[in-house]
């Protein structure tokens, strides 16, 4: 799916999937997009419930996040489930430019490793700015 300027469209984005599930969004490189998951929504780590701005799971410490620097379980996306081309969302990100051109694709942040005790979804509103 082509987003033309000022056109929105939702997705689900599943907590357990590496790469979210199914989102189907052509992206290029230079596009300018904002994301927007309801601060209502929680999605889950085993047993701990948060939204899309994650928590400090000082686990991770030791094994990693796929987007260092950020929380575990933050709402993250990626181009072409490239491990190189992640970027932080949260609840509310806008002005995202695009680093790359292929298929934009979403996540929350965790260990490669950890992603079989995760729970949940976010529905995520995605609009294309430029």
């Amino acid at each position: 799916m082509i987003l033309q300027i000022g056109q929105s469209v939702t997705v689900v984005v599943r907590a357990k999937l590496k790469f979210g599930g199914d989102v189907d969004i052509d992206v290029k490189v230079g596009e300018v997009y904002s994301c927007y998951a309801d601060m209502d929504q929680v999605w889950k780590d085993s047993f701990i419930s948060t939204d899309a701005e994650g928590f400090m799971n000082p686990l991770l410490l030791f094994s990693g996040r796929r987007l260092s620097g950020v929380k575990c379980f933050t709402l993250c996306g990626t181009i072409n489930k490239d491990e190189l081309n992640h970027f932080k969302i949260g609840s509310s990100q806008t002005g995202v430019v695009m680093p790359d051109s292929g298929k934009l694709y979403f996540f929350a942040n965790d260990s490669t490793k950890h992603y079989s005790n995760n729970h949940g979804l976010l529905v995520v509103t995605v609009s294309r700015h430029s």
